[in-house]
């Protein structure tokens, strides 16, 4: 959702946003490898509630960024994002492999996969509502400008990313204004959804911490 932000809240155009999204390709590509310098002294547990703590604090970052619209937040946030996404894709398939037994590795990583990808779709559906909720509440509030007349339209057109039929028809100051209202209520939306994402990695953090630990205890009694 990160390059969907930067075009759609930021006004950045799409060779921008690929640009922007640097920082946060280079800290995933990064920190697998920090992870493994890591195990020497850091348990897995450690390493696994590390890095979603890492990511709910770069959430909660970005969150703030986008807020406030502020471009030096937002790519802030997006390297810690990315940090923690880095030790979490370093350690997560290595984690579930030590917990079964040898000649069930393949239906174990067959699992882990799917796991995965289902969990990244329906948190993709997830955010994406609730995006699409706030952008929308966020329209009623204020409106779309000086000439607009069909503000749930407007906001409908801003969710699907459709910047140019949400101010189609407007044109000078009425247009520029448009824009503004579009930037503003992509980037509150945006903003709360980063939010709930925030909750729900720090809770993740906990709960992975908590479990992998009781596991271990029962391992070594």
């Amino acid at each position: 959702m990160l390059p969907l932000f930067l075009q759609n809240g930021l006004g950045r155009s799409a060779l921008q946003a690929g640009f922007a999204m640097l920082p946060f390709a280079l800290a995933m590509l990064i920190f697998p490898h920090i992870g493994r310098l890591l195990e020497r002294h850091i348990s897995s547990s450690g390493i696994l509630a590390g890095g979603l703590s890492c990511v709910a604090i770069g959430n909660g970052i970005t969150a703030w960024g986008a807020y406030v619209g502020s471009w030096i937040i937002v790519m802030a946030g997006m390297v810690v994002i990315g940090s923690g996404g880095g030790l979490l894709n370093g350690e997560t398939q290595k984690a579930i492999m030590s917990v079964v037994p040898k000649e069930r590795s393949g239906m174990a990583s067959g699992i882990s996969t799917t796991s995965r990808f289902s969990g990244i779709l329906l948190g993709f559906a997830m955010l994406s509502g609730i995006l699409a909720t706030m952008v929308r509440k966020w329209v009623a509030a204020f409106g779309c400008g000086t000439g607009c007349h069909h503000p749930s339209d407007f906001a409908d057109a801003i969710v699907a990313g459709d910047l140019p039929s949400a101010i189609s028809g407007l044109e000078g100051s009425n247009q520029e204004i448009a824009i503004q209202h579009a930037h503003h209520a992509f980037s509150y939306g945006f903003a709360v959804a980063l939010l709930v994402a925030s909750i729900f990695a720090l809770g993740s953090s906990i709960t992975v911490f908590t479990l992998m630990q009781s596991k271990m205890k029962q391992n070594i009694t």
